[in-house]
């Protein structure tokens, strides 16, 4: 069997593949509200906190952090280290992470916030 596709259309295939197995952007997004909302009743004491544009309603910042995690956070050293990782979806989303070392000097997560970009508002 002989099959003639150009180079963009097996790309656009690709594509249209990806978002079948992995998702689509927006639709993680729209659910951040409702897992938040899962975290809080799962985990006790959980904070999080959700930013968007008043102007366009675009995506600002979302911030996250378990209730253990904080409550761990009063036992270990009081150094704290924020660390970022640029996430390649279709919004070019920054991933920072707050950390922390304990009393072995394990890594200690205690906060996680994805931004739109890395500035200082977020």
């Amino acid at each position: 069997m002989h099959c003639n596709a150009s180079y963009w259309m097996g790309w656009k295939g690709s594509i249209i593949a990806k978002n079948i197995i992995h998702g689509i952007s927006e639709h993680g997004y729209a659910c951040l509200l409702a897992f938040s909302h899962m975290v809080e009743l799962l985990n006790p004491g959980s904070s999080y906190s959700i930013m968007v544009n008043r102007m366009d309603g675009s995506f600002v910042y979302y911030l996250l952090a378990f209730g253990a995690c904080m409550r761990g956070y009063a036992h270990i050293k009081k150094v704290i280290v924020v660390d970022g990782t640029h996430l390649y979806d279709k919004y070019r989303s920054v991933l920072l992470s707050v950390v922390a070392r304990d009393t072995k000097n394990y890594i200690f997560s205690i906060a996680f916030c994805v931004v739109d970009k890395e500035n200082d508002a977020s």
